[in-house]
């Protein structure tokens, strides 16, 4: 059973716990920061620090000299951090923030949908907004399958045999020793390069969780979003979202490429690249580069006809000034490829449009040398 301790100089005001609380597989409290022990921390598979402490909720913060004041809770999480580092368990304890200010946290970074580059930058596993009433998200869940994700790391990592390692990662990915195609899915799992060895075993596997979290899942590499797995699939986005909604025909064909590794669902469904290609390799008697045969074995598969992709051919998904898909594809002779500062150089090349490109400076800035003359071409 999964246990998250959350710290708070308002405990009282702690809306998050009665939500985990009524979750199955879950043991939740809320603590203020003068009641904290460390074996309250050790025993934790996720503890969630406040961001924001003022000091009239905690006066004795105040006291004695500035090495024993944490500033904010990214400084509390820090020293949590190091008290538990050497305890020995089974599983790790992972960190994570809790704030309404994500925009402070973040500054001078925008805060929009880069949760996972301030995670990255400030030593955490994750950075969970709080609810906002009236708002929907997903913050009870996400908490909940981070705190599981944790529980179920291995308890040891193979130190020194680079076979083992391998094969107990792609256990924690999900996937079965019998799997057919689990040699070349490890080929493209390795090339992301995974933290298996000597930073898995310092870190008790939370460096896996991280790699997942912060270099996997945000961008599209061996897993896919939605949006690549729509633009490989030459059909719309939105059609494709309500086509998986059913168990049988698409949905079902596709059940058999998807993640069902750690964290399957904290960002939205994934699909294993290698796998979606080998059902298209078979469904299109190897023809699956042919865009009419791609098309035809999507309608076959759906039932009825498929709403194909505009453009209908290699249509590519561009991102926004946050790096965010957008939800409409683009044509190549409409766009520019970019580089971001974060971006993984294993993953799949990163574009936006051109007409984007120039109107923000931020994207202007980062468009590779090769494709900086369409930002001078007149329209």
């Amino acid at each position: 059973m999964a246990e998250i301790l959350i710290i708070d100089d308002k405990p009282d005001q702690v809306t998050l716990t009665a939500l985990l609380i009524q979750t199955r597989g879950i043991v939740a409290k809320v603590l203020h920061p003068e009641e904290v022990d460390v074996s309250d921390v050790s025993s934790a598979d996720l503890v969630l620090v406040d961001y924001q402490l003022d000091d009239e909720n905690w006066a004795k913060r105040q006291e004695g000299p500035i090495a024993r004041q944490p500033k904010d809770g990214l400084a509390l999480a820090s020293l949590l951090r190091r008290h538990v580092h050497g305890v020995e368990r089974a599983s790790p304890t992972a960190f994570g923030i809790l704030s309404s200010e994500v925009g402070k946290l973040a500054f001078p970074l925008p805060a929009e949908n880069r949760l996972h580059v301030l995670a990255r930058l400030n030593n955490l596993e994750w950075v969970f907004e709080k609810s906002t009433p009236g708002k929907p998200d997903r913050l009870g869940e996400q908490v909940v399958e981070l705190a599981n994700a944790v529980k179920q790391l291995p308890a040891k990592w193979p130190k020194d045999d680079a076979k083992e390692a391998a094969i107990l990662l792609m256990k924690v990915l999900g996937l079965k020793d019998e799997c057919n195609d689990q040699t070349q899915l490890l080929e493209d799992v390795t090339a992301c390069i995974p933290p298996i060895h000597e930073l898995s075993e310092w870190s008790h596997g939370l460096a896996i969780i991280r790699w997942l979290l912060h270099r996997i899942l945000p961008y599209p590499c061996f897993l896919w979003d939605s949006y690549h797995l729509a633009a490989r699939l030459r059909v719309d986005h939105r059609w494709l979202i309500e086509a998986l909604s059913s168990t049988t025909g698409l949905g079902g064909w596709l059940a058999e490429a998807q993640y069902d590794g750690l964290l399957r669902n904290f960002s939205g469904r994934r699909w294993w690249r290698g796998r979606v290609e080998r059902l298209l390799w078979d469904a299109t008697q190897q023809k699956s580069f042919d865009v009419d045969a791609v098309y035809r074995a999507v309608s076959a598969k759906h039932g009825t006809d498929a709403k194909p992709s505009s453009p209908p051919d290699h249509p590519l998904v561009c991102v926004n000034d946050n790096f965010q898909p957008l939800e409409h594809f683009s044509s190549r002779t409409d766009c520019v490829r970019i580089q971001p500062d974060d971006w993984p150089s294993y993953a799949d090349q990163a574009w936006t449009t051109t007409v984007l490109a120039k109107s923000d400076s931020g994207l202007r800035a980062i468009v590779v040398s090769e494709d900086r003359g369409k930002l001078d071409a007149t329209d």
